[in-house]
């Protein structure tokens, strides 16, 4: 195990009673003239973890260039005047410390001390309690210097860093307050003692540091906004999939990586972590944003987070970020597409990348998702896996946002997708084809025709075989004479198309429509009559939708568009266990002590069981490491019919035969184990 910076802890010292919701209201002191008080502040060392390891993380994680204060009297409205230190003041007013060497398992080891000047005013209430950004950015610390301390939770924030370090704002969890002395309160500022620690000259408030004083010195514990993601993949590792043409010829497709990323994650985060909990009032279903310890304990312990808040360590292990509750996440890639006026653009609260996105780091979030370097910067853009990359391959890590789903979304498989709900690590590539010819790289796979799929080579080879299937359109107004695929377009159906056949298709298939009616040549179709006749009739502009609809009867093949594809891995968090695959169950019979007995085995699939999941499961959560390892992978990629396809998995493919070993870190250690997906 290692030791772990928990991004600290300013010392100050101050209680969050007006985040806590408790029905006692400390005495409000006045200040009776206008003066400059310090107090002492250290990021620093809190007590060990009993069960988890904890990761000090690289020195540019703990980076600091600018301090913001905030402060709030005892029930959270501002008071006293906001402080700011940029990088200047904090290298001339405070010290900088090596981390201290921990017992393994600590959480946080002591990173910077300082003095801070106080400035009251004559009238104001005395500062009791203290809110520290970290590295926070100029328009956004301005934004929150007039708000209340129950206002906080709604501020978002689309950004993680100030391009150079991280954000880090006061850690949020439930203990005990110490203004009012009741236990499970939920603490997101940090109390000031007015009576020892509001010192009357700086030199008094410097000799509390130097002496380490207790009870004199402010503590505040903060965390990192964003969560941090790595993988590490060998292209040794990845096996060829074989499959065959309709002749019955072999061919050998090889999937080269060239980029992963996190997908489906939240577009923006909170500033402050937050918690919220589902409550019903008669038919109304509501969100209580600042819940009770017992409501949100109640939630998470009921499937099985037991050990989700930890007060000895001034954290906890889970978040709701603005994507928690959201019930709009899309079913299908085409739900993205089909977004088309300015109007809807944040119609989803998660982010889907495409390829091209990707390959152009031309998006929103594309630079958000940064590598941080070795100076302690952040790189420019993202860099993923590189074309031709050579043995194991670790890139870094992929800094992202807080995203996590309330279990009733994942468990909703009849009413949406929930593949596409939970954060995500997407490796996208390309497949080169060993054993046939190809158009540009693209390819076709019939997966109806056999257990692996038909290959195809080109668009009229797929369309000649779908053609020859079709009994939709004909060339005579008797239906005697089934149309050829020169009459059809191999493509993805239009939206209007799939409006009328009320269905939605994953974006990988195709199948064959009509774009344009042939000059001089007639077309028919059967129809029927109001009074349930039916004829054939011709096709025209008019008739061409019901046309295409029926033609969906035909079948699809998934096209593979310049050979690209995507492997999509959910990110599991600390309640996650194996029974959350669905699992193959068979009997068997044995000899046991001479007789032949009937026995019963299963083994997991490796397709998730989206319905028994619980909370805490899956998700994505500030200040934790997730290291995923891609053992092999053996399976097929799902497919992109185009560069610019959204990649949203579909929740029935989330089998793909990959082996994984996942760590997770909080910049903190909770478990590896290994998965087959």
């Amino acid at each position: 195990m290692k030791t772990g910076t928990f991004f600290g802890t300013l010392f100050f010292a101050v209680g969050l009673c007006a985040c806590s919701g408790d029905d006692l209201t400390p005495e409000i002191g006045k200040v009776e003239y206008d003066q400059m008080r310090y107090i002492a502040v250290q990021i620093g060392a809190p007590q060990d973890a009993v069960s988890r390891a904890f990761n000090n993380g690289a020195e540019n994680e703990s980076y600091i260039n600018r301090l913001d204060f905030f402060f709030y009297d005892a029930v959270g409205n501002p008071t006293s005047t906001p402080l700011s230190m940029t990088d200047n003041d904090i290298r001339t007013s405070g010290s900088f410390v090596s981390p201290d060497p921990k017992p393994s398992g600590s959480n946080v080891t002591r990173i910077y001390a300082s003095v801070v000047p106080v400035a009251l005013t004559q009238g104001q209430n005395l500062p009791s309690q203290v809110i520290c950004v970290v590295n926070g950015v100029e328009s956004g610390v301005n934004e929150i210097k007039s708000l209340p301390l129950d206002e906080l939770i709604d501020i978002r924030r689309t950004y993680f860093s100030n391009q150079t370090s991280f954000v880090m704002t006061n850690s949020v969890y439930y203990g005990r307050d110490i203004v009012t002395g009741q236990a499970n309160q939920r603490l997101c500022a940090t109390h000031i003692n007015s009576n020892t620690q509001l010192f009357g000259t700086k030199e008094d408030a410097k000799k509390a540091i130097s002496e380490s004083a207790t009870n004199a010195v402010v503590d505040i514990y903060v965390e990192r906004v964003a969560a941090k993601i790595g993988l590490t993949l060998d292209k040794n590792d990845i096996s060829d999939y074989e499959l065959h043409t309709k002749d019955g010829a072999e061919v050998k497709l090889k999937f080269v990586p060239e980029y992963w990323a996190m997908n489906a994650t939240a577009k923006s985060t909170y500033l402050t972590k937050r918690y919220g909990v589902e409550t019903a009032d008669g038919n109304t279903t509501t969100i209580n944003k600042l819940p009770s310890f017992e409501q949100i304990n109640g939630a998470l312990t009921a499937g099985g987070f037991m050990n989700w808040n930890d007060e000895p360590n001034h954290r906890s292990y889970w978040g709701t970020s603005p994507s928690y509750f959201a019930n709009n996440y899309p079913d299908v890639s085409d739900d993205v597409n089909d977004l088309v006026e300015p109007s809807n653009a944040d119609a989803f609260e998660s982010k889907y990348y495409s390829y091209s996105e990707l390959a152009t780091r031309s998006t929103q979030g594309i630079a958000s998702q940064a590598i941080a370097t070795a100076t302690g910067s952040f790189a420019a853009g993202y860099t993923g896996i590189q074309i031709g990359y050579e043995g194991q391959v670790t890139n870094g890590y992929i800094y992202t946002r807080e995203t996590t789903v309330a279990k009733a979304r994942i468990n909703d498989v009849n009413n949406s997708n929930p593949a596409a709900a939970v954060a995500s690590a997407v490796i996208v590539g390309k497949y080169s084809v060993d054993g046939s010819t190809t158009e540009n790289g693209t390819f076709y796979i019939d997966r109806n025709a056999s257990d692996k799929g038909v290959y195809y080579g080109s668009a009229a080879s797929a369309a000649a075989t779908l053609a020859a299937r079709q009994t939709i359109v004909y060339d005579d107004a008797a239906g005697k004479n089934p149309s050829g695929a020169e009459v059809f377009t191999l493509k993805h159906p239009e939206a209007d198309v799939r409006a009328k056949a009320q269905t939605k298709l994953v974006g990988r298939l195709v199948t064959l429509q009509i774009t344009s009616l042939p000059a001089g040549r007639h077309l028919y179709y059967y129809t029927l009559n109001a009074d349930g006749t039916g004829q054939y009739v011709e096709i025209t502009s008019e008739n061409l939708v019901e046309v295409n609809t029926q033609m969906l009867s035909v079948g699809y093949m998934d096209k593979f568009a310049q050979g690209l594809a995507f492997f999509s891995i959910p990110i599991r968090h600390l309640n996650w266990n194996d029974d959350f695959y669905v699992k193959k169950k068979w009997t068997e019979e044995v000899q046991q002590d001479g007789e032949t007995v009937t026995v019963e085995r299963e083994s997991k699939t490796g397709t998730y069981d989206w319905a028994s999941m619980t909370t805490g499961s899956v998700g994505v959560v500030r200040n934790h490491e997730y290291n995923l390892h891609i053992n092999s992978i053996t399976g097929l990629g799902t497919a992109l019919r185009d560069p610019d396809q959204p990649i949203v998995p579909a929740k029935e493919e989330a089998n793909q035969f990959i082996a994984a070993r996942l760590n997770i870190l909080a910049w903190n250690l909770a478990n590896t184990w290994s998965v087959d997906l």
